[in-house]
């Protein structure tokens, strides 16, 4: 199952949706409204994680090489 409506988040899940729209856990937890659990293995999960994970590419290759110059752009379809 990839999305949740439990008040308990799975160990699986990254993100929550909160009227719609995508929030940590930390801001579902502390809304005090329903939220559904997004989970690593869901599609919206995937694409989470593959935005986190460039950010954190990006912050080391500027402390790798820090003239580097780096572009924006979305995550591509297959990482």
């Amino acid at each position: 199952m990839a999305l949740q409506s439990d008040l308990k988040p799975s160990k699986d899940a990254i993100a929550a949706k909160v009227d719609g729209k995508i929030v940590d856990l930390d801001r579902a937890s502390s809304s005090g409204q329903p939220a559904e659990f997004v989970t690593a293995h869901s599609d919206e999960g995937v694409e989470i994680l593959r935005h986190s994970t460039a950010h954190l590419m990006a912050q080391a290759i500027l402390e790798l090489y820090p003239g580097a110059k780096l572009t924006i752009g979305p995550p591509i379809q297959n990482g």
